[in-house]
């Protein structure tokens, strides 16, 4: 799982932009079809702030029940669960509305959003993996790779979240599998790999 960076560094604030943020959510909450363009790129945890990442899931649920996100609807869904006073209540939300930047610029305003979240996630894993090193880390080969799978997520666009178990390590079970159910004689006595030769040949052994 992704480390928190401002845990690991408390004394230090993790790269962040406010009003790209700020930005992203007016021109959602001005202008619906904005909505369209935000969400293929964002996710609610690439805000910094907790107030924009409550505004996000309200107009992500709302867009959901086929409900229009402006600042009635998504003040309403977040006073009903008890959530708008914690995202800064109405007053919050009608100063980010009323300093709505150009609608046409949203895309850019998301674009800098997630390369500040990008970038954090990729100081937090640094932070996580240096950290671990100085411990026992198990089998180093496999840190090393789970570790090494991290950050080409992170390269490709995603999280460090995703975490790949070696190759190896799933051969080997899947063999243990294969023998087991040879011996005790209740699974299926033909392999197939998905290659249709190799198990035309399989298949006369």
């Amino acid at each position: 799982m992704t480390a928190d960076v401002t845990q690991l560094h408390p004394g230090r604030v993790p790269r962040h932009d406010l009003d790209a943020e700020a930005a992203v959510i007016a021109a959602i909450l001005t202008e619906p079809d904005a909505w369209l363009d935000v969400e293929p790129i964002l996710a609610r945890d690439d805000f910094y702030s907790p107030a924009h990442r409550l505004f996000y899931d309200a107009v992500k649920a709302l867009s959901a029940e086929g409900t229009a996100a402006d600042f009635l609807t998504v003040s309403s869904w977040l006073r009903d669960r008890g959530r708008l006073q914690e995202a800064g209540g109405n007053t919050y939300l009608i100063h980010i509305t009323d300093a709505a930047p150009s609608v046409a610029n949203v895309v850019d305003y998301a674009d800098a959003v997630l390369r500040c979240a990008r970038q954090r996630r990729t100081v937090a894993l640094c932070q996580r993996v240096a950290a671990e090193g100085y411990g026992d880390v198990g089998n180093v080969d496999s840190w090393i790779q789970t570790v090494d799978a991290e950050v080409h997520a992170l390269a490709s666009g995603g999280t460090s979240a995703l975490v790949y178990e070696p190759i190896r390590d799933v051969m080997r079970e899947e063999l243990r599998r294969v023998e087991a159910s040879w011996r005790d004689g209740v699974g299926a006595k033909r392999i197939l790999t998905g290659l249709p030769s190799l198990d035309e040949r399989l298949a006369m052994m």
